[in-house]
C-alpha cells in the first residue's frame, strides 16, 4: 500500500530521484543526523508508516517470487497467529551464494503486524521489539552484500570504528594478545570443521 524510503546520510541525492523514476508514489524522508544508528532509521521509517503490516527492506536485499507470494498470503489472513516473521537470507558475495561457514539460514525478522512492533533497539545490530510470537518463513530473501573488494573494505573499516566505539562505551574489558589467537582458533573451528564452509 505504501513505499517509504529512509535515506541516511550515506545515500547522494541521486538516491530519491531514482526511487522517484521507478515509483512516483514513494515517500521519501532523509535523516539529517550524520551519526550510524540502524534502530533510529528504523524507527523513523516506522513512525510514518500507515499500514496494517511492516516489511523492512534493505538496499542491496530483494524478495524472491516465492517469498513475495507467501507474505501477501500472511498479509491477507483476517487473524493472524504470528505477529512477527524471520526470513531466511541468502547472503551472495561477490557476485555468487555462500551456502556454508554458517551464512545460511542467516535469519532476519523484517515483517511485522505494525500494532505489535513497539521499535527497534541497538545502533548497529539493531533488533526488534514485538509484543506476540513469531515464527519463520522458508522461502528467502535475497541479499547481495559486497559487490567488490573496494566496498567490502569501506564497509568493514566504518562498521569496526563504531563497534569498537559501542565496545568502550559498554566497558568491555580490554583485549589482551591472546585474545586474538584464540579467537582465530575458534572461528576458523566454527566455520571449516563444525559448519563445513
Amino acid at each position: 500500500d505504501e513505499i517509504i524510503l529512509v535515506l541516511t546520510p550515506s545515500n547522494n541525492d541521486q538516491t530519491s530521484t531514482i526511487a522517484q523514476t521507478i515509483n512516483p508514489h514513494i515517500i521519501t524522508t532523509r535523516i539529517k543526523n550524520p551519526e550510524i544508528d540502524f534502530s533510529s532509521w528504523r524507527n523513523h521509517g516506522l513512525s510514518l508508516a500507515g499500514g496494517k503490516w511492516i516489511l523492512f527492506i534493505d538496499p542491496d536485499e530483494r524478495l524472491s517470487p516465492p517469498l513475495k507470494e507467501n507474505i501477501q498470503q500472511i498479509i491477507k489472513q483476517p487473524k493472524p497467529q504470528y505477529v512477527a516473521y524471520d526470513l531466511p537470507r541468502a547472503n551472495y558475495f561477490l557476485g555468487k551464494r555462500v551456502r556454508h561457514g554458517g551464512t545460511y539460514p542467516d535469519y532476519v525478522q523484517r515483517l511485522f503486524l505494525a500494532t505489535k512492533l513497539k521499535g527497534y533497539q541497538g545502533k548497529l545490530h539493531e533488533q526488534p521489539q514485538i509484543e506476540g510470537q513469531s515464527t519463520k518463513i522458508k522461502h528467502v530473501l535475497l541479499h547481495f552484500t559486497h559487490r567488490d573488494l573496494t566496498s567490502m573494505m569501506e564497509k568493514t573499516i566504518k562498521w569496526t570504528l563504531l563497534e569498537a566505539k559501542l565496545l568502550h562505551q559498554s566497558h568491555h574489558p580490554p583485549v589482551v594478545w591472546w585474545r586474538f589467537p584464540r579467537m582465530m582458533f575458534t572461528k576458523f573451528f566454527e566455520r571449516m570443521i563444525k559448519q563445513k564452509m
